[in-house]
């Protein structure tokens, strides 16, 4: 069996992106043990740290408007296979989560829906898993949603709020919507939840996508160091992403008038593995956040989260999160009184007692549940595709 898997990002520097694209492979693993899986990337050297045993393949030219350059450093596993053929060898091709199937993202979520109309041409059984979908308005997208998503196997949804109307429009039969919550909760969470932490979490999402600017992400990191600070606690940074551009870690270590934020009680150290978030949004009783994920990581542990939007890309993220973890997301937007707002919300948050706690944790395992059943259900429909010696 040889698995051809696409997902979010590339270079391998969104811890999301990461934990997501790291629980597809471990669910394909264990579906078909014996199986090849290659995992599109332009860094082989972090696919092994994060994905041991998967095939480095390099994203074609052809799906991209320049060209790429991949190291061939490392062992021969590891060394970069060309996509096109590595596509025509490939028994089936799927998608792991992400939030690309949107207007913000169209290129990328063009390229994976090329990918996946190319293999459905091929004749080989398509799916995508932990996605988020909208808003999507984007001619060219809306096409290729249009013409791909029918025929997939399964579509696994993150969040159903929008997605669901969203698909069903473009003429997507229900019956291959499953709605499972992010693929990142496997990592997150836990058969007993952890002790309620005292931390509270921070996280800053400074990037044209997310309409946050510098002034807005000053004003979450004073905010949340006040509330730490009348509570005499550790606020705790969360970076999600790393990409130099819009690096959360940046943000909010240079914020409040670009002073460096390492005062007492501040604890602002690197995240650099899915792992590592699991431990440190654990740690807190609340997370004040512009990512989504670092909510994601939070709610799996029963710590709520203060969600910081100011784009409809972020509305649909933390509208849809709040869908599935009720009463754990405190949704704020940028407005004049802002900073009265955001204190409100992370006081509310603060309160939430260890009963509704117990139920955000229990909502997330109940999530992995679905997920693993979604996945099951695929490996059904490609033996039923391939037949069982084929699908070996």
């Amino acid at each position: 069996m040889r698995i051809l898997v696409d997902h979010s990002g590339y270079e391998l520097l969104n811890i999301g992106d990461i934990a997501m694209l790291q629980v597809c492979v471990s669910r394909l693993q264990n579906l078909w043990p014996n199986a090849d899986i290659g995992v599109l990337t332009r860094s082989p050297e972090r696919l092994e740290q994060y994905c041991p045993g998967a095939i480095a393949v390099a994203p074609d030219n052809r799906f991209s408007r320049r060209p790429e350059r991949v190291s061939t450093r490392g062992g021969p596993r590891s060394e970069p296979r060309r996509l096109l053929r590595t596509l025509r060898r490939a028994d089936i091709v799927v998608s792991s989560g992400g939030g690309f199937l949107n207007d913000t993202f169209w290129k990328h979520g063009a390229r994976v829906l090329t990918l996946m109309a190319i293999a459905q041409r091929l004749g080989k059984p398509t799916a995508v898993f932990s996605q988020g979908i909208g808003p999507l308005t984007h001619p060219v997208l809306g096409r290729l949603v249009k013409l791909t998503m029918p025929r997939l196997k399964v579509i696994g949804l993150r969040e159903g709020l929008s997605g669901v109307p969203l698909l069903k429009a473009r003429g997507v039969n229900q019956e291959l919507i499953q709605v499972t919550g992010d693929d990142a909760l496997l990592l997150a969470t836990t058969m007993d939840r952890p002790r309620t932490g005292t931390a509270i979490g921070l996280n800053v999402r400074v990037a044209p996508y997310s309409e946050v600017d510098k002034s807005v992400a000053n004003q979450v990191v004073t905010a949340t160091s006040e509330a730490a600070s009348r509570r005499g606690v550790t606020t705790l940074a969360l970076p999600v992403s790393r990409y130099k551009d819009a690096s959360d870690l940046d943000f909010i270590r240079t914020s409040s008038d670009g002073c460096e934020v390492n005062a007492a009680g501040h604890q602002s150290g690197d995240v650099r593995s899915p792992a590592e978030l699991t431990e440190r949004a654990a740690r807190c009783r609340v997370v004040v956040t512009g990512s989504y994920h670092a909510a994601v990581f939070g709610l799996a542990a029963g710590v709520p989260a203060v969600c910081i939007t100011n784009s409809r890309y972020y509305d649909l993220k933390f509208e849809g999160l709040g869908d599935l973890f009720p009463g754990g997301c405190h949704i704020v937007r940028p407005q004049p009184h802002f900073h009265r707002e955001l204190s409100g919300a992370i006081d509310r948050a603060w309160e939430t007692s260890e009963s509704d706690r117990d139920q955000m944790h229990s909502a997330a395992q109940a999530q992995v549940a679905q997920a693993d059943q979604i996945y099951a259900r695929f490996k059904s429909l490609v033996a039923a595709t391939l037949g069982p010696v084929n699908e070996l």
